[in-house]
């Protein structure tokens, strides 16, 4: 499955997909960063959820991230 495939998945269906499989396709997403700083910056919030022992917090967290989802569907 293609990674634009997993994110329109995702975005339809954010509640019922697991934090683990967030940050599984929020890290593939910053690869597709050239600027080092927004990499660094996305890394850094990807570690810090993943510190995070509760799966609810964890949702919460990655909500946040939800317009890395949407800039990787523009930008295709």
């Amino acid at each position: 499955m293609s990674l634009e495939t997993k994110v329109k998945q995702v975005l339809e269906n954010f509640d019922d997909v697991s934090s683990n499989e967030l940050i599984t396709i929020l890290n593939q997403i910053q690869n597709q960063f050239h600027n080092t700083l927004t990499k660094d910056y996305l890394q850094g919030k990807l570690n810090a959820i993943s510190e995070v022992s509760s799966e609810g917090e964890r949702k919460i967290l990655c909500k946040h991230l939800k317009p890395y989802f949407d800039w990787y569907l523009a930008k295709n």
